[in-house]
């Protein structure tokens, strides 16, 4: 059968649209982006420290999407300034406050605040879908929370790498 150069430069060109529909970036580090301190909502009122605390705010960046997510690793972990475990104490609206029970690394107040990740980023780049109650590991690199499971519900495995990363909590 012969093929017509018309043929065969169309079959070439769909086969470049889809490569082209890859979210995996070429040459790109598996690192996960940082999330950026550009958020579409804000809360109405800010929740007040407890007396004679202080508030560490942090926020996502719904256009921080790659669509990929590389395995939690210390060396990951390790370009974060900032990282904690923590209980949420409450959601309001898109707001999530978390009292942090222990410190990996940096500075954090006696209350966090987190804008929410989207249901969107959530699904996508496996962004912490916070829960009332839950008991959470925070990274945050720049006042930005890690995303792709790097910021996550917490579990001895994701407590270990925390631990490799940083050290024994505080």
């Amino acid at each position: 059968m012969r093929r017509t150069p018309s043929l065969i430069a169309a079959v070439l060109l769909a086969a470049l649209t889809v490569s082209g529909c890859s979210s995996a970036d070429d040459g790109a580090s598996e690192e996960p982006p940082p999330a950026s301190a550009s958020t579409t909502s804000t809360p109405a009122d800010p929740p007040s420290p407890p007396a004679g605390g202080s508030v560490t705010e942090l926020t996502v960046d719904p256009g921080a999407v790659t669509g990929r997510c590389a395995v939690p690793t210390p060396e990951i972990l390790k370009g974060n300034d900032l990282a904690f475990d923590g209980v949420v104490d409450s959601i309001d609206g898109g707001l999530v406050t978390l009292r942090p029970t222990a410190v990996y690394a940096g500075e954090v107040a006696d209350t966090v605040t987190v804008q929410a990740p989207s249901a969107e980023l959530q699904a996508l780049l496996a962004a912490v879908s916070f829960e009332p109650g839950g008991r959470y590991l925070v990274a945050a690199q720049d006042d930005r929370i890690a995303l792709c499971t790097l910021s996550a519900p917490w579990t001895q495995e994701l407590a270990d790498t925390y631990e490799q990363a940083f050290g024994t909590p505080q």
